[in-house]
């Protein structure tokens, strides 16, 4: 089996092993994610680099469209696997991360700390996922959000085959006027590319993505 093959393989195992697009802050050693959420009410890109296979260093971009206007954040941040429960038919894993940047509304700019938790679950059939993150504004201003998730497989795939899920999501984000939100999604995997297309049942629909290189 030559180098190329082997890499790809062992990517398409540590992802399925953590197959959520926002919970996977960590992948395997000199890995570069990329992975955006784009909802009507709320976008985020990040950006990481796993020097290990529990730490990685990113930038995360995050806008959120308030009862005051759209708020913009930029926070270069440190991401760690915590621990992995390795079952026979199962995986588990719990992550954390913590940040320091900037927050940017009307033309005024604040430094701002984040922090954000996420533990997820799956097995090739099943998935949960729960996940909070906080913003901490110098202004005294939080942002706290938090979200959900289960889903299931209908069909049973290998990592070089288009994996498909269907999940619903429960997101609540207070400092949002239409929270919280109720969301189902199907989720598409193809080896290192994955895709989440949905609406919740307030019309707002939601795009998300995730690549590893």
């Amino acid at each position: 089996m030559n180098f190329r093959r082997t890499r790809i393989l062992l990517m398409g195992c540590i992802v399925l092993g953590s197959i959520n697009a926002k919970a996977m802050l960590v992948a395997y050693q000199d890995s570069l994610g990329i992975m955006g959420v784009n909802q009507s009410f709320h976008t985020e890109f990040f950006l990481n680099y796993s020097l290990t296979p529990h730490f990685a260093v990113g930038e995360r971009t995050i806008r959120f469209v308030t009862s005051d206007g759209a708020k913009q954040f930029f926070v270069p941040e440190a991401d760690f696997l915590v621990y992995r429960w390795n079952n026979p038919d199962s995986q588990a894993n719990f992550y954390a991360g913590a940040g320091y940047g900037a927050e940017s509304f009307l033309n005024q700019t604040q430094g701002v700390a984040m922090a954000n938790v996420a533990l997820d679950w799956e097995s090739r059939r099943y998935y949960l996922d729960a996940e909070l993150q906080s913003l901490y504004a110098a202004d005294t201003r939080n942002y706290n959000s938090s979200k959900f998730r289960a889903g299931f497989a209908p069909y049973l795939a290998q990592f070089n085959e288009l994996n498909t899920w269907f999940i619903l999501q429960f997101e609540t984000m207070p400092f949002v006027p239409e929270d919280p939100f109720l969301t189902p999604m199907v989720r598409l995997f193809y080896k290192n590319v994955l895709i989440e297309v949905g609406s919740d049942f307030q019309g707002n629909w939601m795009f998300n993505y995730m690549i590893h290189i």
